[in-house]
């Protein structure tokens, strides 16, 4: 039975902007660079181990241009908009891993101003070598490859495309919402690919935790506005497994009565802060997928967290 081995990363948070005024005032958790440093390296070092990189969302910081252009040059040598800060060095960029990076926007993404303002599209300019599907927000990955493939990553955005969609009294953006249209678009794909490829089996990622109020202590403000619709899509569908992210925390549990597993990755480069909360630590996920005729038998997971006194990803 062929096993694919992916890393799993989430909510980088990439910005230049690390003197800002609103992000010393605390309104966005933001890299840290020595830790950036470390996972360029990493992803480079673990290239012969691993099948694909997979990043679940909030990329950057934000949707404006400063971030975008300082979040893309981590990824390629040959970016062309902006460069990174002369007192960031990273001896590899994540395209050295020289296989598949999987990517899905997440809200921050799609923040269009400091105010955190949803609906833009400044992400899929500078992100279309890996983002390029247009309004359909949806983007299927075959894996190991498009002749014979076994896996399936079926990418969806579902980060909000206005404040008028926003549910909580405060206005508060770091909602998602599973859009009827997209949802389609993620049903088709799935189903066009399931038609083609019998031996294919399927994982879908998006960047919201569904039910995230139900599991992490982060309220309604970080919600999936209507998840039970993605929920009842993988079930028809026959999905057993979404990779997500966006609660900083990582965690697997259920949906559905258990006919659906969500794996959240934690934050892959945001410190929480002075306080100690080791749940929002900084973690990779490494996923060990096992595939048997078309169906996924297992996913070991690995989930190895940053260790501020090595500086350095440590196994417990």
């Amino acid at each position: 039975m062929p096993t694919l081995r992916i890393l799993h990363l989430s909510d980088l948070h990439l910005t230049a902007q690390v003197d800002s005024w609103f992000l010393q005032l605390g309104l966005y958790e933001v890299c840290d660079e020595d830790i950036l440093r470390v996972l360029s390296e990493t992803i480079y070092d673990w290239r012969d181990e691993l099948d694909a990189v997979l990043i679940s969302g909030d990329i950057a910081t934000t949707g404006r241009d400063i971030d975008l252009s300082f979040a893309i040059n981590l990824f390629s040598s040959t970016a062309q908009s902006g460069n990174l800060r002369k007192d960031f060095q990273s001896h590899y960029k994540f395209d050295d891993f020289g296989k598949p990076i999987i990517i899905v926007p997440g809200n921050h993404d799609r923040f269009r101003s400091i105010f955190a303002l949803p609906g833009g599209f400044s992400f899929d300019r500078y992100f279309e070598k890996y983002w390029n599907c247009g309004n359909k927000r949806v983007q299927a990955h075959l894996l190991p490859n498009d002749i014979e493939p076994r896996l399936a990553i079926i990418c969806a955005d579902f980060s909000l495309k206005s404040v008028q969609h926003i549910t909580t009294p405060t206005g508060h953006p770091g909602q998602g919402k599973v859009d009827d249209t997209i949802l389609q678009y993620l049903i088709d794909k799935t189903k066009e690919i399931s038609d083609s490829f019998a031996e294919c089996a399927f994982i879908w990622m998006i960047h919201f935790a569904p039910n995230c109020e139900g599991h992490f202590e982060i309220g309604k403000n970080h919600s999936l506005i209507d998840y039970n619709k993605l929920i009842e899509a993988a079930m028809d569908t026959n999905v057993k497994h979404i990779f997500c992210g966006h609660t900083h925390m990582s965690e697997i549990y259920s949906e559905g009565n258990g006919r659906v597993n969500i794996f959240c990755a934690g934050t892959s480069a945001c410190l929480p802060g002075t306080e100690k909360q080791d749940k929002r630590d900084p973690k990779i996920h490494v996923r060990d997928i096992e595939i048997d005729n078309g169906k996924i038998i297992e996913i070991r997971s690995l989930d190895i967290p940053w260790d501020k006194d090595l500086r350095n990803f440590q196994v417990s």
